[in-house]
């Protein structure tokens, strides 16, 4: 298997960069204070996102292949070891029921034999320390740990520094004319677009 990566040639980006550092001497030079110096800065701005589209074009012409190759691997990839991974949590889910299930029985029979020394205890007879049994920790290669989890039981009752908002739906309530969101201030801002036609 090769491993070659595909290289963006040179040229390409020192065309791009050449671009940019005189663009950037004429950007800082500017003063706009006129009519006539706005339209020409206006006139500078569209030759900027001339370039930044067309460099943006070149960079996906280099990257959608790559991206896509790479979706398609790792959903090949995926597919091909979903058996596995299937197999892998039927039998981690078996091993961990069994062993809590062993361990249970182990408590149980500790619990019958302190009952039955406390027996012969109370009657005078001379026991001996309760033996403590071994729990099973580890099975063959296997070994469990303790992993904190949580799950939500009251949204309302849960502290604000973890409650987040969902930027995407207010964002789409905003576009639709929503203006009153309880909680927030929606307010128009004023951007600059550039229009390259």
């Amino acid at each position: 298997m090769t491993q070659e990566l595909m290289k963006v040639p040179e040229k390409i980006i020192k065309t791009i960069e050449g671009g940019s550092h005189s663009v950037v001497q004429k950007a800082e030079s500017l003063v706009i204070d006129s009519n006539e110096s706005a339209e020409g800065s206006a006139e500078l701005l569209k030759e900027i996102k001339i370039q930044l589209n067309n460099a943006e074009d070149t960079r996906k012409s280099f990257t959608q292949p790559l991206n896509e190759s790479l979706r398609n691997i790792n959903e090949a990839f995926k597919k091909a070891t979903e058996p596995l991974t299937k197999a892998e949590s039927i039998i981690k889910n078996k091993i961990l029921t069994w062993r809590r299930e062993e361990n249970e029985r182990i408590q149980r029979e500790e619990a019958r034999r302190q009952k039955l020394q406390m027996a012969h205890y109370s009657k005078g007879h001379n026991v001996n320390p309760l033996v403590q049994m071994d729990r099973v920790q580890k099975v063959g290669a296997t070994s469990t740990k303790k992993v904190w989890r949580w799950e939500l039981k009251s949204f309302k009752d849960l502290p604000d520094e973890f409650k987040m908002t969902n930027d995407v739906a207010i964002n789409q309530a905003i576009r639709e004319g929503k203006r009153e969101i309880k909680g927030l201030r929606v307010y128009e801002d004023e951007v600059l677009a550039v229009s390259t036609k």
